[in-house]
Formats: structure tokens, sequence, C-alpha cells
């Protein structure tokens, strides 16, 4: 019956690990004081399993209670995953959406926006798919675009997509959003970032797939899709782009 009890004491030490290191992202005393109970009480049911019946040396205790301590850290490398997973998630202060979309949602909902509206009113003007592309991710990301995002860092991004094929538009939109969600989270590593809108795929197909499907005309992408397209001041980026311009009439009075 002892022998039993030290089984379930030694079971219940790491159980003790999982809940303190819940208890230290909210309370750090408390953590504390959970995670030193475990280490204890995985002490006392090896020492009560092995170490007395055997009549060894109490040295042998730093094994369990190292083993238990040791537990910490990968949950706490499970914890910084899930942190930064959890704070990508979370919407764009400012941004509002119907629907209860995540970050990475809502910026391939706003991409492929952008991406039907070019193909739409400007289908002439693009020589290939690399162009559209990086037009599309350009008008999502003006905020950064010579500030910490540039114009060759998107065409090189559309340029990997591209030979995707009917994934190119996929593709193109986890890489792009690794570059924008850099920018909110720059303590974060790129890699991260990455691993984190990959994980997210298969939202994003579905996003896009019902933006195609149900996308008629918003104002704010039409709008920003023609003053893009169409002004004088953007001529430089659209030749950078290499997106056509359009011959204007003269007339001679």
């Amino acid at each position: 019956m002892w022998k039993r009890g030290n089984t379930l004491v030694l079971l219940f030490g790491p159980a003790m690990t999982v809940v303190g290191v819940d208890f230290l992202s909210r309370d750090v005393f408390r953590g504390l004081v959970i995670m030193v109970a475990a280490a204890f009480i995985t002490a006392i049911g090896s020492y009560n399993q092995w170490i007395a019946p055997k009549k060894i040396s109490k040295l042998w205790l730093i094994l369990p209670v190292l083993f238990t301590a040791l537990g910490y850290f990968p949950l706490i490398m499970i914890g910084e995953k899930k942190e930064i997973y959890e704070r990508m998630s979370r919407g764009f202060e400012g941004h509002k959406s119907s629907e209860a979309w995540d970050n990475f949602t809502l910026e391939a909902a706003k991409i492929t926006k952008y991406y039907l509206e070019l193909t739409k009113n400007y289908p002439d003007r693009f020589n290939d798919k690399v162009s559209l592309l990086a037009t599309a991710g350009l008008l999502d990301a003006h905020d950064y675009i010579e500030v910490t995002i540039s114009v060759s860092q998107i065409i090189s991004i559309a340029k990997e997509a591209v030979p995707a094929k009917e994934k190119a538009l996929i593709n193109f939109i986890i890489n792009l959003e690794t570059l924008v969600f850099k920018n909110y989270e720059p303590e974060i590593d790129i890699e991260e970032i990455r691993e984190a809108c990959f994980k997210k795929k298969v939202d994003i197909e579905y996003v896009v797939q019902k933006v195609k499907q149900e996308y008629v005309k918003e104002r704010e992408f039409n709008l920003a899709t023609s003053n893009f397209m169409e002004l004088p001041r953007y001529e430089r980026f659209r030749f950078e782009l290499g997106i056509k311009e359009v011959e204007q009439d003269i007339f001679i009075t």
C-alpha cells in the first residue's frame, strides 16, 4: 500500500510542475511556491520508493528533483510559442471585422481584395503574375513601404510565390504577412512569425476562397487601387513594379 502511495506521489510531482508553470505567467510568487513544492514532493516520493528501501545515499535524491525541475524548461518553451501565436492572432487595433477573424485571416482578406480589384479593373497593365502579386502586396503594406519594407522585398517574395501556380497567392500572402507582422512584433524572431503564419495556412486558404467568391466592390479597396494605378505621384512605384502606363490623349486647342 505504501509503495503504491509513493508511486502516486512521484506522479503528482511532475503534475504540480505543469500547474506551477501556468501560475508563473500570472503570479510569480505562487508559481515558485508550487514549483518548490513539486520538487519537495518528488524528493519525498523518491526517498520512500528507492532510497530508504535500498539504503543508498540520499545524494541520489538530486536526480528526481533535477528531473522535475528540468521539466520546467520545455513547458516554458511551449508557453512562449503559445504566447507568440496568441499575440499574432489578436486583431490589429483599429481594424474591425464582422466576423471573428484574426490577424492572419484579416490580412489575407485585404490582400485578396486588392488582388481582385487589380485583376478585374487593370488586367492589361501587368506583364506577369509577379507584378500583379507585388502590387497587391504593396497596396496592403503601403504604411511600411520605404520605412521598414522595400518594394524590392515585395517583388522578391512575389517571385518566390509564382512557381506555386494556383497556390501562388496563398504563398505570397503568408510571406507578406511575415514581413508585416514583424513590424508589429519586432522583438519576435522572424522565423517564429513565419512558422505561426504557416500554421494558419488552412484558415488563410479558406478566407481567400471565400473572398474570391463573395467580393464585388468595396469603396476602400477600390479607391486605394484606382489612386495607386492612376495618380502621377505613384508613377515611380508603378515603374519599379513593372506596371504599364496608359498613354494620355493630348488635345490641342
